[in-house]
């Protein structure tokens, strides 16, 4: 048993004929854009062919950081955050509300799940955005233990003062497709 559909790798029995003119040299190369990770000023190895989820391990714990997204920078306390590529736009991402965008745009998108709302002191106005090629977006843990990041299967510790940020990879993944 598998654990992901593999939408990217997989063929049906109708589309068999595409796999012979992919063999035959009948194929149109995809460039789907990702996204790049860095923790604490380290570039991480994985690319983001879908998403990265930065806040709480468990969701049921409230994700506490200082967003920083074009020269706005606040305090959150949410569910945590989904960067998409346009890749990953169809799946999770469009779950919780983001729209889909295409694999090939040159962006990522971002939404806050389930924010606080506060009254007086937590009053966030960063919920969702677009990183274009020459931005970025950061988040600074403010939780003493229980965050991650999570890039497909893999995940890294998220604690205080951890920064992570996002911004769109400079080497998309070039998938192909039969004319």
């Amino acid at each position: 048993m598998t654990s992901s559909e593999g939408a990217l790798a997989s063929l049906s029995m109708n589309e068999r004929g595409k796999l012979e003119e992919i063999l035959g040299g009948k194929f149109n190369v995809i460039e789907r854009q990702r996204g790049e990770v860095k923790l604490n000023d380290k570039v991480l190895d994985e690319l983001v062919t879908n998403e990265v989820y930065v806040g709480a391990e468990k969701r049921l714990n409230t994700s506490r950081y200082i967003i920083d997204y074009r020269g706005k920078r606040e305090e959150h306390r949410s569910s945590g955050a989904v960067i998409s590529t346009g890749t990953g736009s169809t799946g999770w991402f469009n779950a919780i509300g983001g729209d889909e965008f295409g694999a090939n745009e040159k962006k990522l998108r971002f939404v806050i799940t389930e924010t606080y709302l506060g009254k007086r002191i937590y009053v966030p106005t960063v919920l969702r955005g677009e990183i274009l090629s020459d931005e970025n977006i950061s988040f600074e843990s403010t939780r003493d233990y229980g965050g991650i990041i999570g890039i497909g299967f893999k995940t890294y510790d998220f604690n205080r003062g951890d920064v992570v940020e996002v911004k769109l990879s400079d080497k998309p993944l070039q998938s192909i497709e039969g004319i």
